[in-house]
């Protein structure tokens, strides 16, 4: 009996083809996709691909593995080989970029041409966040705030500049409110450099938390920037006494107050001022601070040198945040000063007694009336605007 056998030669000397399908993700649970050449902080990073056509199967070996190079050599050659078509980076370096290629094999042995397939860049170190938060009462910035202050403003406006970062500041997350320890949000980082506050609660602090992150991902940590007080309401109506009361020579008058309080919560109260609305008194002519910012309280300056007339005295209450409130006064907030002496009268006019004025006395002349009457017209003492008038006569017989 003749026995024969065969063998099948079967010849491959073509290298698989590019891989076209290559994807990154964050991990290798795929939650998020990433792109090449792009700042992540994810540590390991995850990758996966399709493997290449090598040929019809009649003609082909058909892929056996992979030559893969993860590091930092723009141009590193792939050099550990694997069968899966999977690859998870790790033991990353900050600051870094790390470049994937890839050679294919195929059953015959062929190895196809090194691909650069993806630059994944790592940085896992957190900025820093901006310094100094600067304050304004409105964006106009007519008027810079400081920092745990009463303000009265109702949009006040906060700016700043990018810090310093090695791969660049995507974005800020900020938390104004009540809270002293409010988290910013995490689900959104606008880019603006600018913070414009509403809607504020009167007697409340709020305090200007922020979080800042980097074009990796990486998200500092919360810190308190600044500090805003608000207050807008007014303090209470004061009321005023002037004394002494009524036309006096007294050059101390004495301008009491009473009743201020201000509102609770609130920046309570800052100081106490003090006016006269007669311009000839220059000094008082504006509010001047009283020194004071007692409920209750007095003071008594000087109207030395300051024209005789009638002086019109009003007391206000200002707040630490500015606010003023309204003027008080009353009937007895005047100061009227007179320190000039009326003429004496003239002339003086003698009559043998009060029933018979028709007749006039010589001065210096006998006569042998035994009551004889004096009679005169009051002289004139100034303007009523600046002089009390006549009030009486000391006669000497």
């Amino acid at each position: 009996t003749l026995r024969t056998s065969t063998d099948t030669y079967k010849k491959d000397v073509t290298a698989p083809q590019s891989i076209t399908i290559f994807n990154g993700y964050s991990t290798s649970a795929k939650t998020a996709g990433i792109y090449t050449d792009t700042w992540y902080s994810y540590p390991k990073p995850y990758f996966n691909w399709t493997a290449p056509y090598d040929g019809s199967s009649s003609v082909a070996s058909g892929v056996a593995g992979y030559y893969v190079y993860f590091g930092p050599d723009i141009a590193g050659e792939p050099v550990n080989y694997q069968t899966t078509a999977t690859y998870e980076a790790s033991n990353l370096t900050s600051g870094s970029r790390y470049y994937f290629r890839i050679k294919t094999q195929d059953n015959a042995g062929n190895v196809s041409s090194t691909e650069a397939k993806f630059i994944y860049r790592y940085d896992n170190v957190a900025p820093n966040n901006p310094d100094p938060i600067l304050g304004y009462n409105t964006s106009a910035k007519v008027v810079q705030l400081t920092t745990d202050t009463w303000y009265n403003y109702t949009s006040p406006y906060f700016e700043w500049v990018a810090p310093t970062d090695s791969i660049g500041i995507s974005g800020y997350s900020v938390y104004f409110g009540i809270d002293p320890a409010g988290e910013p949000s995490l689900s959104s980082f606008p880019s603006a450099t600018t913070y414009t506050a509403s809607s504020l609660s009167l007697g409340k602090t709020y305090y200007f938390r922020i979080k800042t992150k980097n074009i990796a991902g990486n998200v500092s940590a919360v810190e308190t920037k600044f500090t805003y007080k608000y207050d807008r309401t007014v303090p209470s109506t004061p009321v005023v006494t002037v004394s002494p009361s009524g036309w006096t020579s007294n050059l101390t008058p004495t301008v009491e107050w009473s009743g201020v309080s201000d509102a609770t919560p609130g920046s309570g109260i800052s100081s106490i001022e003090v006016r006269s609305t007669n311009t000839a008194w220059a000094n008082f002519y504006s509010w001047q601070a009283a020194g004071s910012t007692a409920e209750s309280g007095n003071i008594s300056p000087s109207a030395e040198g300051i024209p005789d007339g009638q002086y019109y005295f009003q007391v206000r209450a200002k707040d630490a945040a500015g606010n003023a409130g309204a003027a008080g006064y009353s009937s007895g907030s005047w100061y009227k000063k007179d320190t000039k002496a009326p003429p004496n009268p003239a002339p003086v006019k003698g009559h043998p007694s009060s029933a018979d004025k028709l007749t006039n006395l010589i001065s210096g002349s006998c006569y042998s009336y035994p009551s004889p009457n004096f009679n005169w017209t009051a002289p004139y003492d100034g303007s009523s605007s600046v002089a009390s008038g006549v009030a009486g006569y000391y006669v000497n017989f």
